[in-house]
């Protein structure tokens, strides 16, 4: 008998976990491993962070349409030129 379910739903039914995903097992070896990756990122954008602010720059998140992203860029672009050069 046929699944009853149609097929645009099917694809977001959860699938069954590999064989790779049921034998991984977390030691206390792989965790540390990976706490030491997480705080070396963290330590990295931190530092990242401190260095724009030390030269008086400030993190903007803009959400834009994708037809404007190329135009902000450039704007945003023309602007550092400008200023880097009246220094």
């Amino acid at each position: 008998m046929p699944d009853p379910t149609p097929l645009r739903w099917q694809r977001f039914a959860p699938r069954q976990a590999s064989v790779t995903q049921q034998e991984q097992t977390v030691t206390p070896e792989t965790a540390v491993q990976s706490l030491r990756q997480q705080v070396a990122t963290a330590q990295r954008v931190a530092s990242l962070r401190q260095r724009r602010a030390s030269q008086g720059l400030v993190r903007l998140e803009l959400y834009v349409h994708p037809d404007d992203r190329a135009a902000i860029k450039a704007l945003a672009q023309q602007l550092h030129r400008t200023r880097t050069e009246s220094k």
